[in-house]
């Protein structure tokens, strides 16, 4: 009979080992995974945001070539009224 009840508690003492290490596991690597993450998105939009700024810095440098000769056309021909006020207010505004 002790022999028997000493084999229950083995068996139910393993089982919770066993339940408590794969719960541990879960939690620690759960948040593991997300700090990772985290961490990897901040790197992506990092590098996101400097594209972005260079491909528009390069835009406003394109569009102050531009400027002199949008200045020389009439606004009727471009299609837009005081084409160049609206870019020089968005280029100082936004910058």
């Amino acid at each position: 009979m002790i022999r028997k009840n000493f084999a229950y508690l083995v068996i139910v003492t393993a089982t919770l080992i066993v339940i408590l290490s794969a719960y541990t596991y879960n939690a620690i690597s759960s948040k593991l995974i997300f700090k990772e993450s985290a961490t990897h998105l901040n790197e992506i939009y990092t590098q996101v945001g400097y594209s972005l700024s260079n491909l528009l810095s390069e835009n406003w440098n394109a569009m102050d070539m531009w400027l002199p000769y949008l200045e020389d056309t009439d606004d009727e021909f471009i299609g837009l009224p005081c084409l160049c006020d609206y870019i020089l207010h968005y280029k100082f505004r936004h910058r």
